[in-house]
């Protein structure tokens, strides 16, 4: 029942994503109705497996995570440039000694792995109640920090003000104007600390009299996702590798996005906008509970192995259990009919097939067959679509598109090295991915087909509802082999277009 809850909440979900990166009611309905008529999710709904709620948390993971990273254009902070560094280490240290002096005291019977494992979640805990509750009462006298989405920052020492701003020119509160172009982007930067961006799509003003998005709050949410994710099938790890990339690579900008040997605004977000030590901190300590949590039934004594007497885990049970896990993927290299390679999921080759019934014989043979195919005119599209949305995110410097193209890529392309049997479902997480990226390149044709004039405008609103109704159709046409339907056989097999389906 969950299940079919959780594939639900998944097109809710993948809505709310697609509004963010598309800013349009329709194209996210489209990129969620594509999700709606997949045959995989159809059928992965149905069944008592982990993959719903895999999706869903993938999904959300995303969908947090671009708030976050868009909440983090902003930055406002308080604390003694002086004292800054010296004051950090402390509270570093002093986290560390008291996690250690915690896992001491309070799990001394637990093995060296659990040990390790126990102090860097108590480390992280305490650091995270230092900087975010004692250290800004510490700075609450210190100066006012902000910065801005091309990596501009402001100080605000009483009455002294001083703008740096993102092409390295340094202004004071009596300074005049300064303008900055670059491609289609114009700011200029004025001495009370201001900035106003422009652009042929818009114009957007920035001073530290404004109130940016919690970008904490959308941290914490992050990490409870990836947490749930995590917790829900070990592969969610994946997801991790993306947060990875995309936090170092903006947090970097601010030694390499230079042009020429001088400096230009940073094009993938504000490379001050992160603190790499709260994210860090916090990603560790809330994954980590979330993890345990799982686990509280077993460290009560409520659940063990069948006839056995049960008893309370400890945390070393716990890591013992994650590497029993490991060694049991890593030698899992038996044949199965209907495993499959990580190249053939983006082709819809080898669906697995859950179930099977015959019945009658000759002509009058029937089969009612539940197949776990995901849509082909979605997938296949997919081909097309997901390497067109990397080139837009590429050239327009779009975060939306780069992050559905880094995660698509970074909950498949591991695959590659993985030593267990694997099967199509593996790829399901990237279906809502595909679901959206082919609703982008409907937008975007519509958008360009628009400014084109009324006739084109028709003909691509043709294509793109036309496409759609296709979906539609083949998710009809394939509903008996994907809720085991009781078909002739010819029907059955009229619907295995490739031999690789049977």
């Amino acid at each position: 029942f969950l299940g079919v809850v959780f594939a639900a909440l998944s097109v809710w979900m993948l809505y709310a994503l697609a509004k963010r990166v598309t800013r349009s009611t329709l194209f996210s309905a489209y990129a969620a109705g594509l999700l709606a008529l997949d045959g995989m999710h159809f059928v992965q709904a149905r069944i008592a497996t982990p993959e719903t709620y895999v999706v869903f948390f993938s999904i959300a993971t995303v969908y947090t995570f671009y708030r976050f990273w868009i909440a983090s254009q902003v930055r406002f902070e308080r604390y003694n440039p002086q004292r800054r560094t010296l004051v950090r280490t402390i509270g570093g240290i002093a986290s560390a000694l008291l996690g250690l002096a915690v896992t001491a005291v309070r799990f001394p019977h637990e093995n060296r792995g659990a040990l390790a494992i126990l102090v860097v979640y108590f480390a992280a805990g305490f650091y995270l109640l230092y900087r975010l509750i004692v250290e800004p009462m510490l700075s609450r006298d210190g100066a006012a920090f902000a910065s801005y989405p091309d990596g501009t920052s402001v100080i605000a020492n009483g009455t002294d003000l001083a703008t740096l701003t993102s092409d390295g020119v340094l202004l004071a509160a009596t300074s005049k104007p300064h303008t900055f172009e670059l491609d289609e982007l114009r700011a200029t930067y004025r001495g009370d600390g201001s900035v106003q961006y422009d652009t042929l799509a818009g114009g957007a003003r920035y001073d530290r009299a404004m109130k940016p998005e919690n970008a904490l709050l959308w941290l914490f949410l992050f990490s409870l996702s990836i947490g749930l994710l995590v917790a829900s099938k070990w592969y969610g790890v994946m997801a991790y590798g993306v947060a990875v990339l995309v936090v170092l690579g903006v947090w970097s900008q601010r030694f390499w996005h230079s042009r020429r040997g001088s400096k230009r605004p940073a094009v993938w977000g504000n490379p001050l906008g992160f603190r790499l030590d709260v994210v860090l901190s916090t990603v560790v300590f809330v994954t980590m509970s979330v993890y345990f949590a799982a686990y509280i039934p077993s460290f009560m004594g409520l659940s063990d192995q069948p006839n056995q007497a049960p008893r309370p885990y400890t945390v070393s049970d716990v890591v013992t259990m994650q590497y029993n896990a490991y060694e049991y993927h890593e030698h899992l290299t038996q044949g199965h009919p209907y495993a499959s390679k990580w190249w053939q999921w983006p082709l819809d080759m080898k669906p697995p097939l859950y179930y099977a019934k015959y019945g009658g014989s000759g002509k009058t043979s029937t089969a009612g067959m539940i197949y776990s195919l995901p849509n082909p005119f979605i997938v296949w599209m997919g081909l097309l679509s997901v390497p067109w949305v990397g080139v837009l995110a590429f050239r327009e410097r779009n975060k939306g598109y780069a992050l559905l193209v880094l995660t698509y890529l970074a909950q498949w392309l591991p695959w590659m090295a993985s030593p267990r049997i694997a099967f199509l479902y593996h790829f399901y997480v990237n279906i809502p991915i595909i679901c959206l990226c082919n609703a982008v390149l409907a937008q975007r044709l519509w958008q360009w087909a628009s400014a084109k004039g009324d006739g084109a405008r028709r003909m691509a609103t043709f294509a793109v509802a036309s496409y759609f109704v296709a979906v539609a159709i083949a998710f009809v046409y394939f509903y008996p082999i994907l809720a085991g339907v009781t078909l002739p056989t010819d029907a059955w097999l009229n619907r295995i277009w490739f031999h690789a389906w049977l």
